[in-house]
């Protein structure tokens, strides 16, 4: 780590590098090397300084990456590097932490604690000073999987200071393009990502997928501070941290119940919390026929969404959107989801925390969720949520928020229903 006389006291440029870390040891090195290492091409102008701090939070790994990070941090080269580019001083340093109970808190966590390593190890007023003149800090966001070009962070700096006005730099989100490895992985698209080029494309295309990707951005850190950082997964009770603790070494899965303080737990294990009430006087009932909107995420493994909400069924880039439907007592659904539905009404939204096992969904069985769903609608999302089921390191608890549509009454006639 940086000492307090190794840190500039005064700086053009801070950037933080931010990169949260969960079981990445076979990628975290060549991460961390091309954060390291960056340049500034000859046609890019910047300050007189630029400070990176290259900060990682290790979320609960059970493979080897928080040794690779100390191995790094404990490497000179590595510790802290200086060039001189053009003029410009580069001043980059690694800076890391860990989870201190063990258990992963998800992605978001993770990010608000790597954003808040400089402060915490570097002991200097960085946040106060970049209100002074030509004085500014940004956060460049970086997956643990991914490589940063090694111009990335001087050419989104230098677009970040061109921008005309301290305004303008406070509230703009800056994406890049970005490229495959291999190069013909997802070509789809990533072609489709590459070339989301004006503001109308940008905000329209939102509605399919998300157009600005999140390893890719830049952003000021007082607009970072001012939306109060990441939406964390909420924090377990005390007595979950117990069980995690007293797991013996031959025990080598993370499938213990959490409770939710803002969720209550049913008698089956499922938890729920209604985020609004349905209308009317309709029970839904064995043979009644429920047409429901979804969205699902993983609470393990960085909260990863296996179905994104009002996403397109059929195929990441189909346009026609469509409800689930399942008949109550089919089996169709996992048993959380249908037991959550039973007793909703249409309108209503709940969000239902499902653990693994009898409630969830029968991973050995019908591993492509045919048989059982609810069924991710995109090959993006199956993959997340296989490869949490079939990690038995990761929570496999999952978190659905569910819309019921309406409720077809069964009307006794062959299996056929009345639309309600």
């Amino acid at each position: 780590m940086a000492s307090r006389d190794e840190v500039p006291q005064e700086c053009a440029v801070w950037v933080d590098v931010i990169v949260p870390v969960h079981n990445a040891s076979g990628t975290i090195v060549e991460t961390i090397e091309s954060a390291m290492h960056q340049i500034i091409p000859p046609d890019v102008a910047l300050g007189p300084r630029l400070d990176v701090c290259v900060c990682c939070y290790d979320d609960g790994s059970t493979d080897n990456s928080w040794s690779l990070l100390k191995q790094l941090a404990l490497l000179p080269e590595k510790k802290e590097e200086a060039s001189y580019v053009g003029g410009v001083k580069i001043s980059t340093r690694l800076l890391i932490h860990k989870s201190e109970s063990g258990i992963s808190r998800g992605a978001g966590y993770a990010r608000n604690q790597a954003a808040s390593l400089r402060q915490r190890f570097e002991l200097n007023d960085a946040t106060t000073t970049t209100n002074k003149p030509n004085q500014y800090y940004f956060l460049c966001l970086l997956d643990s999987d991914d490589v940063m070009h090694e111009t990335r962070i001087a050419h989104q700096v230098s677009t970040m200071l061109a921008l005309p006005s301290d305004d303008a730099r406070h509230l703009t989100l800056l994406g890049c393009q970005f490229d495959r490895d291999p190069p013909d992985s997802t070509w789809h698209y990533a072609h489709w990502a590459n070339h989301l080029l004006t503001p109308d494309r940008l905000s329209l295309e939102q509605f399919r997928e998300i157009t600005l990707l999140q390893p890719t951005w830049m952003l000021s850190r007082s607009r970072f501070d001012q939306l109060g950082g990441y939406i964390e997964a909420p924090a377990p009770k005390p007595t979950t941290f117990d069980a995690a603790a007293a797991t013996t070494a031959a025990d080598t899965t993370n499938d213990f119940i959490q409770k939710y303080d803002d969720f209550r737990l049913t008698d089956e294990g499922w938890q729920y919390k209604d985020v609004k009430l349905g209308v009317g006087n309709v029970e839904i009932q064995d043979g009644d026929r429920v047409v429901f909107d979804w969205s699902g995420y993983t609470i393990g493994y960085f909260g990863r969404p296996f179905q994104a909400k009002g996403g397109p069924q059929g195929g990441a880039f189909d346009k026609e959107l469509d409800f689930s439907r399942t008949v109550v007592g089919s089996g169709q659904m996992v048993k959380g989801v249908e037991c959550a539905l039973r007793s909703m009404k249409p309108g209503g939204i709940r969000q239902v925390v499902v653990p693994y096992g009898a409630l969830g969904y029968p991973i050995k069985t019908d591993p492509e969720h045919v048989l059982v769903g609810p069924t991710p609608t995109t090959f993006s999302g199956m993959r997340a949520l296989n490869f949490v089921l079939e990690n038995p390191r990761v929570d496999r608890t999952l978190l659905f928020n569910i819309k019921v549509i309406r409720v077809d009454k069964a009307n006794g006639k062959g299996g056929g229903f009345t639309r309600g």
